[in-house]
């Protein structure tokens, strides 16, 4: 289970900001182990399956 709580963010305006999420640790564990051999930071990982879960959901209407 992954529960989010979002503030408002204005597309396009590139500021980044900071979100509280609850997380299972065993998920929390592998976006970290993704990241690491990615050289990317967990925020990263979790922002680009959004965008691409956002992008699915624009393409099929949802």
């Amino acid at each position: 289970m992954i529960a989010a709580q979002v503030g408002t963010i204005q597309a396009g305006t590139g500021r980044a900001v900071r979100v509280s999420v609850s997380v299972e640790e065993s998920v929390l564990r592998r976006i970290g182990q993704a990241a690491a051999l990615r050289g990317e930071t967990r925020s990263g990982i979790l922002v680009a399956a959004a965008k691409a879960r956002l992008a699915e959901g624009a393409a099929t209407g949802r």
